[in-house]
């Protein structure tokens, strides 16, 4: 039997977490957020949990939370999360009305799990 991360998170948390996402997502429309398309950049530090941010050229804005601070490499999770939504996104069997876009999440949260376990052989040398 597999657990979500949502399965192990107390309401509490998952608030927090919501609040933090809204957070992050309101500094990309801040007029002194001073970052890159392209180029992962820290946000904020709150309650012990890093926020950084990704937004693409196209707008699409991605968030990761992590209990530290990361270095140029976390990129590479930036880009491949990326990628995994465009195949989500940009697939011939989904309708074109994203209102009818379905996803299976079991298997979008493997993939994104993978992504993480990639990254962590690819770079994390502790």
């Amino acid at each position: 039997e597999t657990h979500t991360l949502v399965d192990e998170l107390s309401e509490n948390e998952i608030l927090k977490y919501q609040f933090l996402s809204n957070m992050a997502l309101d500094i990309f429309l801040s007029p002194f957020f001073e970052g890159e398309q392209g180029i992962p950049v820290l946000l904020f530090i709150q309650d012990g949990i890093n926020i950084y941010g990704y937004e693409t050229n196209t707008g699409l804005k991605i968030l990761i939370g992590s209990s530290s601070e990361i270095d140029e490499s976390f990129g590479f999770i930036f880009k491949k999360l990326h990628r995994l939504y465009l195949n989500l996104i940009v697939n011939p069997f989904q309708s074109n009305d994203l209102s009818q876009l379905t996803i299976n999440e079991e298997k979008t949260t493997l993939k994104v799990n993978q992504i993480i376990d990639e990254w962590d052989k690819k770079y994390n040398t502790e």
